[in-house]
């Protein structure tokens, strides 16, 4: 796109975004009374669709379960990467979890819920066990406190942990990213210093394949982002962190193997990886007055458990772990439903 072509997309996402906001301001009350049946309805046909693509495709793996090249990559099933498709559903997932287990329906209804939870999981990401981990963390927190059963929320933080230590990919993001936020956080790490440029670099090994590379993205993403945030504390304005990214990453990228340079300079400059990233970076410390309106939602007793579910699982995924930008995944829509019922007493049944 030149540059006046990528201005008007901007505007058109800005008008999408308005026309969002109108649409769920003048429907908010069907949108909720129907919630069910809207993520029935959506879950049948992913699942239809699902039948269709295997069985009229020409696809070598049908059933492939991997952290990074599984079926939803493999085949670019409704999306190109697992962690997208992950990030989009797991909303649907942990409400299914809760109408199954918490929630008097049938049994075909409980039959689909189940079905469609197992599908979402079979196609995990990395990002989505980590939600899982922590979201299911929290409720059996909660759950005890309460009283309630935590068999089934027990079962998937369990489950979660358990997939990502036999998985191998996601071992190796979960680690590798483990070890360098604790290495950066306490400077340490392993660093070596380059006599020549006396630069401080991670010290990676003779190949690639040493440290995730989706881990060194992931750190770097923070790193531009300290550099971005002391230079403009008010943030870079909308849809910009992808100009100061790809300027910021020049140095930032010495931190790591120059093995690794090529791909600082080239991925997740416009997304920054998570939404945490880009949000901080675009509007600088105003970025925390969402933090009010989440927490002012999760406490929110006029809000039931499964609607707090749907909103805030795919928020924590894209926030904190993979995200993609404003207009993927939802992430507009829910901090519209978040913020509008911050400012809307309505109480659910």
């Amino acid at each position: 796109l030149n540059n006046s072509n990528f201005i008007l997309f901007e505007y058109i996402k800005i008008i999408i975004l308005l026309l969002m906001v109108l649409f769920f301001v003048n429907s908010y009350k069907f949108f909720f009374q129907n919630l069910e049946n809207i993520i029935l309805v959506f879950s049948l046909l992913t699942l239809l669709y699902y039948i269709y693509f295997i069985t009229f495709n020409v696809i070598e793996n049908k059933f492939v379960i991997s952290c990074y090249n599984g079926f939803i990559s493999q085949n670019n099933f409704l999306f190109k990467e697992n962690s997208h498709f992950g990030f989009s559903f797991i909303g649907i997932f942990f409400y299914s979890i809760y109408q199954i287990f918490y929630k008097k329906n049938s049994n075909i209804k409980k039959t689909i819920y189940l079905i469609i939870c197992i599908f979402i999981f079979t196609n995990y990401s990395t990002s989505f066990l980590i939600t899982c981990i922590v979201i299911s963390f929290l409720l059996i927190i909660y759950f005890l406190k309460i009283k309630k059963n935590i068999i089934p929320f027990s079962a998937i933080f369990f489950l979660s942990v358990f997939t990502i230590l036999i998985d191998k990919q996601c071992n190796d993001r979960f680690v590798s990213t483990i070890y360098s936020v604790k290495s950066l956080t306490l400077d340490k790490f392993l660093k070596i210093e380059s006599q020549e440029k006396k630069v401080l670099k991670f010290d990676i090994k003779s190949t690639e394949s040493s440290y995730s590379l989706s881990s060194v993205i992931y750190i770097n993403s923070f790193l531009v982002l300290k550099k971005i945030v002391s230079e403009f504390p008010a943030g870079v304005g909308f849809n910009n962190l992808n100009y100061y990214f790809a300027d910021k990453v020049e140095v930032t990228k010495k931190n790591f193997g120059e093995q690794y340079w090529r791909y600082l300079e080239k991925f997740n400059h416009n997304d920054g990886t998570n939404n945490f990233i880009k949000l901080f970076a675009e509007f600088g410390f105003l970025f925390f007055i969402l933090f009010y309106f989440l927490i002012k939602f999760i406490l929110n007793k006029n809000i039931s458990l499964e609607i707090k579910l749907f909103v805030i699982a795919p928020l924590i995924n894209q926030l904190f772990f993979r995200g993609a930008g404003y207009f993927n995944g939802g992430f507009a829509f829910y901090l519209i439903i978040i913020i509008f019922l911050n400012f809307k007493n309505i109480k659910f049944d």
